[in-house]
């Protein structure tokens, strides 16, 4: 009877682990345009010129490079009528040519292919910059993205944003090159908490994998030494992505504790049952008390 209990407990552990997985990656999904996104999955960014063909001509580079004619743009076509349609609204572009800049990430047989289909792909026009969005449930459906004018960025911020992101990206890449010691993993967490971002988290994880002892040992004291709620969670998230040892079980349980904020206990028990599920649903079971329907009692 107990044994089946957990085994009923187990599968609601992994249902609710499920569901905060993927309210964090439609978090850090791009429903709006996301420059750390875009920049981070880029090959190649630049500023330019794209026709009503779809044909982009660059002009300034900011990562990587193009050959130097004009190369076409998967979707380019109807990217150029979107923008063209709501910068003239505001603005007088030229009359073939709109001014852009273009995130790319390769080549296809459709030409140039953007980081996040339209959302790629962002419109200047005097001192304004026109971006790609979606409406919630749309993420991956170009056909349903919005162009409009941001007001967040003006054309001086957003190309210095640009080179902001690209700066943050070399020096990411710096530290990931370094050799793998505890040393590399506290640089990493540090570079994580002083810039944040969905792209850079994704890539800090990945270099993490697999972990070694001592690499472990640092991420568990970058867990116990976290002052605050935000940290506490970003790390244990981390640590359910790391596919840390049993070992680690120990360290991460008093955060499941009732003196933690909800999220801490949500993040830590995330945590836990990826390093051992049973184990978790047995703490989780004295806390929880399961009411059953009418129809199923005498």
């Amino acid at each position: 009877m107990k044994s089946n209990r957990i085994r009923w407990f187990g599968l609601l552990i992994l249902f609710v682990g499920l569901l905060l997985s993927a309210t964090s990656v439609r978090a850090g999904m791009p429903v709006i345009f996301d420059l750390d996104t875009c920049a981070g999955y880029s090959k190649k960014i630049a500023r330019g010129y794209l026709n009503a063909n779809g044909n982009f001509t660059a002009h300034e580079f900011f990562k990587g490079e193009l050959p130097p004619n004009t190369v076409p743009v998967a979707n380019g076509a109807q990217i150029y009528q979107k923008l063209f349609e709501v910068m003239t609204n505001e603005s007088q572009p030229a009359t073939n040519y709109i001014e852009v800049v273009a995130f790319l990430n390769g080549r296809s047989n459709n030409g140039w292919e953007l980081v996040d289909g339209y959302a790629g792909m962002a419109g200047l026009a005097g001192t304004n910059i026109y971006l790609f969005g979606y409406g919630r449930g749309n993420v991956f459906m170009d056909s349903n993205s919005t162009a409009g004018r941001n007001g967040h960025y003006n054309r001086a911020s957003f190309l210095s944003a640009i080179k902001e992101e690209v700066r943050l990206d070399e020096q990411l890449e710096a530290l990931c090159a370094l050799p793998r010691s505890a040393k590399r993993v506290r640089k990493l967490i540090q570079f994580q908490d002083a810039h944040g971002g969905w792209y850079r988290w994704r890539r800090i994880t990945e270099s993490l994998r697999p972990l070694a002892v001592d690499e472990q040992a640092e991420v568990l004291n970058e867990i116990e030494q976290a002052k605050d709620s935000t940290n506490q969670c970003a790390l244990l998230n981390l640590a359910a992505n790391l596919q840390l040892s049993k070992d680690a079980f120990g360290v991460i349980v008093p955060f499941m504790g009732k003196d933690h904020p909800p999220e801490v206990r949500q993040s830590a028990i995330w945590a836990l049952s990826r390093i051992d599920a049973n184990k978790t649903t047995e703490l989780l079971l004295p806390q929880m008390t399961l009411q059953l329907p009418n129809c199923m009692t005498r």
